[in-house]
């Protein structure tokens, strides 16, 4: 088990209780209910503090230790901190026996140099969650009609709720939360996950400018390079993570070939005010520092990953570590060309693969895939000889399409008509168009440009 880091700030709380007043309850053990309305997760509370409640006045008084911890080993492994020049618990416990009590500890922990941030709050929460009693835990039971998990009996204390389980669905991750149970208690798990956006980006021609707006359609020429972005906005429980993996999974229709040179990554941070470009490769103090890695050959049926190790030791191009919190958005630009061969309607999809458990490592989830299309138009002209669509042989038309860059309207194509003399232009992009007769069949007069 990792660590709990937010445990800190949720320890401090809880031992903090001596004396605190509270509503008055009728019974003697309680009922405990999770607000999580997706089958498959494992939930158990490990009951960290007891004490003695009364229904009369109200209050939770002679704390002790809860049975979900193993108070021998937790004051063991105060002292052996407390020694440690290196701990940031280094001679804050000295005064810790191995018959020291829960009040004992507690004093400690409340003192006005400790805060809820703090390393020392930190390493104590660290060993706490090293020290739970398994064989006293508490198991949550499912409820399909009310979309909850319930533990029944549970007495008045204070308890650390986890889960050890995630189903294997998208968007889960795991979570803990310590609580108060004076009552019957609601619980709303803190999970976070990261939203997983993709784009394609369609150029907007006008008379006199050319734009480029990002959303989930657009369409292109043929042998254009069309631009991407996958984003990833990072979930609120980022900051509990020590080390977070995150992968972005990209899957381009038969009709779209990747051009892996273009990939380009950025770091935003929540208010949108800061970007910073993220180079695959930084050098640090003469070691080279992989931030990502671009996997053209991924094991899944994806076209290609976007890989990044860990998105806590991310360097610019200086070799200084880019600052990544809650909030913040990672985007991936990337262009593919729209091949010959492609389909008049190309659906491209993404997900992401991030580490889903502040306890493990190797934990990842999934979010739900975003797709976006890319397509073409096609144009058919047809000539004929006479108003009642007898087709007239031997004429040629040249498709032009304005340059907003250039002011010009430049040459896409040049077709001769078949027997049947259809003129079908396709692989088109959205524009302004001129349409030029630029062969007439002898003894008919010549079309006037069509524009459109």
């Amino acid at each position: 088990m990792r660590k709990l880091k937010k445990l800190a700030s949720l320890l401090l709380a809880l031992v903090m209780c001596f004396g605190l007043t509270c509503p008055a309850f009728a019974a003697d053990t309680y009922t405990i209910t999770i607000n999580n309305s997706t089958e498959g997760y494992t939930y158990y509370a490990y009951q960290i503090f007891k004490g003695d409640y009364s229904d009369s006045d109200g209050i939770l008084s002679n704390i002790e230790w809860g049975d979900g911890v193993d108070s021998d080993a937790l004051l063991a492994a105060l002292q052996t901190a407390s020694a440690d020049p290196d701990s940031a618990l280094y001679g804050l416990f000295d005064t810790i026996t191995s018959t020291s009590t829960a009040e004992d500890v507690a004093k400690i922990l409340t003192s006005d140099s400790i805060t809820t941030d703090s390393d020392e709050m930190e390493a104590f929460s660290e060993i706490v969650a090293a020290c739970v009693n398994n064989s006293a835990k508490i198991a949550f039971t499912y409820d399909a009609s009310t979309g909850t998990y319930t533990a029944t009996g549970v007495a008045a204390g204070y308890y650390l709720i986890v889960n050890t389980d995630v189903p294997d669905s998208t968007n889960a991750s795991y979570s803990f939360n310590v609580i108060k149970v004076v009552g019957n208690a609601q619980v709303n798990p803190k999970t976070s996950v990261p939203s997983g956006e993709k784009k394609v980006g369609d150029v907007n021609d006008s008379s006199s400018t050319s734009t480029t707006t990002y959303d989930s359609t657009a369409d292109y020429d043929i042998g254009d390079d069309v631009p991407f972005t996958l984003t990833a906005t990072l979930g609120t429980k980022f900051g509990e993570y020590d080390f977070y993996s995150l992968t972005f999974h990209d899957t381009l229709s038969d009709g779209l070939e990747f051009n892996e040179s273009s990939v380009t990554v950025t770091v935003t941070n929540a208010s949108g005010t800061s970007i910073v470009t993220v180079p695959q490769k930084t050098t640090v103090n003469a070691v080279t520092h992989t931030n990502y890695t671009v996997v053209t050959d991924p094991t899944d049926d994806c076209t290609f990953e976007v890989v990044f190790e860990d998105l806590k030791a991310l360097y610019d191009e200086n070799g200084d570590l880019i600052t990544v919190a809650a909030g913040y958005t990672v985007t991936v630009s990337y262009t593919a060309e729209l091949l010959s061969t492609a389909a008049w309607q190309e659906t491209n999809t993404m997900y992401l693969e991030y580490s889903n458990n502040p306890y493990d490592d190797l934990e990842t989830g999934t979010t739900p895939k975003d797709i976006v299309t890319v397509f073409y138009f096609t144009l058919v002209v047809n000539k004929y000889a006479n108003t009642t669509g007898t087709a007239l042989n031997g004429a040629e038309f040249t498709l032009y399409k304005y340059n907003a860059e250039t002011g010009q309207y430049e040459e896409v194509a040049v077709i001769t008509g078949t027997d049947t003399n259809v003129f079908t232009f396709t692989g088109l992009d959205d524009g302004q168009y001129k349409l030029v007769e630029t062969v007439t069949p002898a003894g008919y007069d010549t079309i006037d440009p069509i524009y459109f």
